[in-house]
């Protein structure tokens, strides 16, 4: 058995591309999740960190890119996410990132259920997730106690977490999303949203034996 061994896979809640590719992580973890030779570890990036301000036109310049993610993924957005959470006037990941690693802390075994849940409220329900409130409705919503995840929030521990998983980020200096294998002192970019499960497979299976 491969000791040590770690596939990480590296997303933001505000990323168009990591909607499209929630289905696939989900059949990823589904798939070795119960395999005791490869931990799987959910990091999040800092795409829209610091927060930036918007406006309509910001929605409309987005729609070719959600239009191509809709027809490599076959996803669909939600017809008001463009002028209801692009439009908004403020895009900022940290407090998403800060409420999935809130979530990581108290239950590790459900970040990547939750994280793709955020995303589809975000993505498919054209909800605010830039606003903690928000972002706490869905983790009640999700049968988390929403007193426990604000508390979490704004502990050290979540916060060093987020530092560091946006630190992570922005030096491996990938896109969203990304998998990356990590071996003792060795981390290896495996690839991005076109890495299937099979491809992942091919990749990954020579290094656990």
């Amino acid at each position: 058995m491969t000791a040590g061994v770690q596939l990480i896979y590296l997303m933001d809640p505000h990323c168009g591309w990591c909607f499209g590719y929630s289905g696939t992580i989900q059949k990823i973890v589904a798939h070795y999740q119960d395999d005791e030779r490869l931990k799987l570890s959910l990091v999040t990036g800092g795409l829209m960190h610091p927060a930036i301000a918007t406006g309509p036109e910001f929605g409309e310049e987005k729609r070719p890119i959600a239009a191509r993610v809709e027809q490599i993924f076959g996803v669909k957005f939600a017809d008001d996410y463009f002028s209801k959470v692009l439009g908004s006037g403020h895009l900022g990941s940290l407090l998403p990132c800060q409420v999935i690693n809130a979530v990581k802390t108290t239950a590790p075994e459900a970040v990547f259920d939750f994280a793709a849940r955020l995303i589809d409220a975000a993505f498919k329900e054209s909800r605010d997730i830039s606003k903690l409130s928000v972002c706490l409705d869905v983790a009640g919503e999700a049968g988390f106690d929403i007193e426990e995840i604000r508390s979490l929030v704004s502990s050290p521990e979540v916060k060093t977490m987020t530092e560091d998983s946006l630190y992570f980020a922005k030096q491996v200096g990938a896109g969203f999303p990304s998998l990356f294998l990590r071996s003792g002192d060795s981390l290896t970019h495996l690839g991005g949203s076109e890495l299937d499960l099979k491809a992942l497979e091919a990749s990954v299976e020579p290094r656990l034996t």
